[in-house]
């Protein structure tokens, strides 16, 4: 597999896909090239769903559970060399469940890389920012993270006295030991931006800069940005941590448009992990590794 440099990469790849069309995303693997030909032996692969806040134990991860689900679906689509699991963290609205979770996520890919020649990491809502942060941990690589609906958090400071926003959940490391960055979103969905924003992230400023530490290799010393007033109370403590659904080290980007708000938005954040969108998913994973 070929490493690559996220500092020098270009501008990450955006796909705009209608609901109702997801196989339009099959013309990417044939673009890409990257798709395993039919002489050669298929990579054993091991595929993590990882639930997002409030959904522990919930039924879209699950294949025990007798109504229709995403991991259900991706099941009975992959191939028999293929694993899936669900990994159950607290889902708690906090900073410091995310790290708890990471580091158990992180523990157990490195059990299970062994076996595998590919995993792919899929988070939902926070449970890709979970993800993102456990892959930074590791002492291999992974083939993806893909983040579904995921609210990434940063924190505005500066360093070297130059204002910029860092990711919470993706230090350094994450970059070098993550092949493929995905992101999905849903264009009505208004819980990565505007309710994480208006309500809570469970970050608070001190733990956002103390997560952010890591960059200081790159970028020098980071230093909190000056706090100024927002519009909306926020129930964290301050304006300098803030949601948003862009990611600016995705490789990837892509946007589902199927074209129907809905109240608040909730539905199309749920409907990321509807069983429709494992097609899409497997069209994600088997690009695999180049």
């Amino acid at each position: 597999m070929k490493a690559r440099s996220r500092a020098t990469a270009g501008k990450p790849a955006a796909w705009k896909l209608a609901f109702s069309t997801l196989a339009f995303v099959a013309g990417v693997t044939t673009c890409c090239n990257c798709l395993p030909d039919a002489g050669r032996k298929q990579p054993t692969r091991l595929i993590i769903l990882v639930p997002g806040t409030f959904s522990k134990n919930s039924e879209w991860s699950r294949v025990d559970v007798p109504v229709p689900t995403l991991a259900k679906s991706l099941r009975q689509q992959l191939r028999t060399t293929d694993s899936l699991v669900a990994f159950q963290w607290s889902g708690q609205l906090s900073h410091q469940a995310r790290l708890d979770a990471a580091i158990q996520l992180a523990d157990y890919v490195a059990n299970q890389r062994p076996q595998f020649d590919e995993i792919h990491l899929v988070g939902h809502s926070y449970g890709g920012s979970v993800a993102l942060a456990a892959s930074g941990q590791l002492n291999e690589r992974v083939e993806s993270v893909i983040c579904l609906g995921t609210p990434h958090v940063y924190v505005k400071c500066c360093a070297s006295s130059e204002p910029m926003n860092l990711p919470v959940y993706c230090p350094p490391s994450t970059l070098e030991n993550v092949y493929r960055i995905i992101t999905i979103d849903d264009v009505d969905d208004r819980v990565v931006d505007e309710i994480s924003n208006a309500l809570l992230c469970g970050v608070t400023e001190r733990q956002a800069l103390d997560a952010t530490k890591p960059w200081e290799l790159p970028f020098g010393e980071i230093t909190p940005a000056e706090a100024k007033p927002t519009s909306t109370q926020r129930l964290f403590e301050s304006s300098n941590v803030f949601a948003s659904r862009d990611f600016k080290f995705a490789d990837v980007q892509i946007v589902i448009d199927h074209n129907q708000a809905h109240l608040l938005g909730i539905t199309p954040h749920t409907r990321l992990h509807d069983p429709a969108i494992s097609q899409l998913l497997l069209r994600v994973i088997s690009l695999g590794g180049e």
